[in-house]
């Protein structure tokens, strides 16, 4: 299977409303899913984690950056039947050419959002 290529969901304005990208499985544990957020401000994503399991608990893995502030991979454990979210810093988690790589089992769904 191919890395599972999310749309992220982009706010250009204040009370600007645009169409939301609902969360998307992931398709093999192996290859995970991977958002292409080349030119979002570093601190203006929201990553949206839904875990389909309704008995355990999921990780999911968001895959340290490439750029100098990134030290290690941020891992979340989202409870049975839960969904989170979290704001990602883009100087710890994109890669050079401004990827936000993740990785979790298939009953994990991701969407993001980015503001700016």
């Amino acid at each position: 299977m191919a890395v599972l290529n999310v749309t992220l969901t982009k706010i250009i304005a204040f009370e600007g409303a645009v169409e939301y990208t609902a969360p998307a499985a992931i398709t093999a544990e192996a290859d995970g899913a991977e958002f292409d957020c080349e030119g979002i401000p570093a601190d203006k994503i929201l990553l949206i984690m839904e875990n389909s399991d309704a008995e355990n608990a999921e990780d999911v893995t968001i895959k340290k950056g490439e750029m100098l502030q990134a030290t290690a991979d941020l891992v979340i454990s989202v409870p049975a039947s839960k969904t989170y979210v979290v704001q990602i810093e883009g100087g710890k988690y994109l890669t050079l050419d401004g990827k936000l790589v993740i990785s979790g089992t298939t009953d994990v769904k991701i969407a993001a959002v980015a503001m700016h």
